[in-house]
């Protein structure tokens, strides 16, 4: 049976403000990516996916289908909030972790050797032991993973799990989340940077303006090749470099409006992150152009 998470004429509004107009989307993938810059509605998409946000219209829900028929998953997205609003931090990793495994209806020694068994699974070693506020980062990160485990998930929202990580956490991290999926595990992940999703080979999709495509309609829309919006830790070097290189950047507010010369073929979010590299640039964010 093929999992599948399914919104159905889905609106969502955050007080007076609508991100997310009236959608249908179907997300088998067992790695899916939501692209959008801060704001744009990417958390509350993923709290409405686990049932903590009611939707305005519409409904979500998770199936399991082998082609002919399907029957709902009466089980809920696990959802992993962002670094700012997770685990409490004098809680120790393990008792954590277990408190996830009694959600699952477990008790005594199956809540222990649950959690054990997702420690062990995401790497922990001695840290399991330790008060979350003492982990660093990328430790936080998997402990919040092994919440998810112990609770046994079958389908995982992550939301902004890349945030304050360095390069080598980046790829640690997307090496546990591809072995995970390769198990079973269903991913869906926010981020407002594609550079992480990338690496995933996730298949995307871009949450901008409140409307939901996937990364190949999004390319459709600009007729004449996308149009990318970016900021950079040192604005106006990237803007020398980017003209010297040919390129139209455009600088209203705070991001730059990018549009890559004739003869630089950049067809994607992720080729443009790589036109980028080339040049010595690495955005902190980088979405299609509205």
């Amino acid at each position: 049976m093929e999992p599948i998470i399914r919104g159905v004429g889905l609106r969502l509004e955050r007080g007076a403000a609508c991100v997310l107009r009236e959608s249908d989307f179907a997300w088998r993938s067992p790695l899916t990516g939501l692209i959008g810059a801060n704001g744009s509605g990417k958390s509350t998409l993923l709290q409405a996916l686990a049932g903590l946000v009611i939707p305005a219209a519409g409904r979500v829900r998770t199936e399991e289908t082998d082609g002919e028929a399907s029957k709902v998953d009466t089980a809920l997205p696990f959802y992993v909030p962002d670094r700012e609003s997770a685990l409490p931090d004098e809680t120790s990793v393990l008792q954590a972790i277990e408190g996830a495994a009694a959600l699952a209806g477990l008790t005594g020694d199956q809540v222990r050797a649950r959690a054990q068994a997702a420690c062990d699974r995401l790497g922990l070693g001695e840290a399991r032991f330790q008060r979350y506020a003492n982990l660093s980062e990328g430790y936080r990160q998997r402990a919040r993973l092994a919440c998810a485990l112990a609770a046994g998930a079958r389908h995982v929202l992550l939301d902004e799990p890349y945030l304050g990580l360095d390069r080598g956490a980046v790829e640690s991290l997307s090496s546990l989340v591809r072995s995970l999926a390769a198990s079973g595990v269903r991913f869906v992940i926010a981020s407002h940077d594609p550079a992480p999703l990338a690496l995933l080979k996730a298949e995307l999709w871009v949450l901008e303006g409140g409307r939901l495509r996937a990364v190949s309609a999004a390319l459709r829309a600009h007729a004449k090749g996308p149009r990318f919006t970016a900021r950079f830790g040192d604005m106006l070097r990237a803007k020398r470099v980017l003209v010297e290189a040919g390129w139209n950047a455009a600088d209203p507010l705070d991001v730059l409006e990018l549009e890559p010369p004739e003869d630089v073929e950049v067809p994607s979010l992720v080729a443009a992150l790589r036109a980028l590299e080339r040049l010595g640039l690495v955005p902190t964010t980088l979405a299609y152009a509205a």
